[in-house]
């Protein structure tokens, strides 16, 4: 268990790296603002994943929904950061949260045109503080 929770902090942070997650929004492939939704993801269709950091056991929630290529956002604390939630197939793919706590649910789906369908996801939570990830959660999968 320690060994798969290892790969999954390296992919998280050779992944982050890669696309630039520490302030360089241009190498990030394809990024997208959260939109306010009146509703949750259906929890039997999606795939999630939840970070934590120091203060917080629970800061943010996100989860991918394979049909219709949808990130679903939950930032649950009230702090000032904000939570995004990355994904990656062959390029990368960010959803930006900046609502806040007090907007519950929020979504991105403006990459059903861009990711492949059939493959293998890699995608995770992570808090930000100004561009800067302050925390993330592990690698999780899902086919797209």
């Amino acid at each position: 268990m320690k060994k798969v929770w290892r790969i999954g902090a390296v992919t998280a942070t050779a992944f982050a790296m890669a696309l630039g997650f520490t302030g360089s929004a241009s190498a990030a492939g394809y990024v997208a603002k959260a939109v306010n939704v009146s509703s949750s993801p259906d929890f039997t269709k999606v795939h999630c994943t939840n970070v934590a950091y120091a203060k917080h056991k629970a800061a943010g929630r996100a989860c991918f929904e394979p049909y219709g290529d949808e990130f679903w956002v939950l930032d649950m604390s009230a702090d000032g950061y904000y939570v995004e939630m990355y994904g990656q197939v062959a390029d990368g793919y960010r959803c930006e949260d900046h609502k806040g706590a007090a907007a519950g649910w929020t979504r991105c789906d403006g990459f059903s045109s861009k990711i492949p369908e059939g493959k293998r996801m890699v995608f995770f939570t992570g808090v930000m503080d100004k561009g800067k990830m302050v925390s993330s959660s592990t690698d999780w999968f899902a086919t797209t």
